[in-house]
């Protein structure tokens, strides 16, 4: 089923069994054939996979799926309900931006921490790229 494909490509994920976990969730990683939930999965072995665009393009299809879902409304469509799926995308869309344009990274990563508050996980990333954005900064102002 989607959901034991998901549980087996999250945990394969998680271990840092990239590979495994891409070809896990292939099937159901487009946001437009399952949840945008796979899609954070699959885009994030995508990305440590260093297939950077392809993450990229699966994580901008799922903020499209998001926002209609937002305008279909519903009580499975609402922010409480999709807060933490939104977040997390928007956490892997600031990851992707981290690679060229670490500006646009801290405002995307930013943008996650506000919809989604309680996501430890979008305030550590946003803590670890406000941190290189830090770094980045001191070093330019010693060039």
């Amino acid at each position: 089923s989607e959901h034991t494909m998901y549980n087996c490509g999250y945990e394969l994920s998680l271990k840092q069994r990239y590979e495994e976990s891409e070809r896990v969730m292939r099937p159901i990683g487009s946001a437009r054939k399952g949840a945008p939930s796979n899609t954070f999965v699959y885009a994030m072995a995508l990305y440590n996979l260093n297939k950077v665009d392809e993450a990229g393009a699966f994580v901008d299809e799922a903020l499209e799926v998001i926002e209609e879902q937002k305008k279909r409304g519903g009580p499975r469509n609402s922010p409480g309900m999709i807060a933490k799926t939104e977040s997390n995308l928007l956490v892997a869309k600031a990851l992707i931006l981290s690679r060229t344009d670490m500006e646009a990274a801290g405002r995307t990563v930013w943008k996650a921490v506000q919809v989604d508050p309680r996501s430890e996980y979008a305030i550590q990333q946003a803590q670890m790229i406000s941190n290189r954005l830090e770094m980045l900064k001191k070093h330019q102002d010693h060039i």
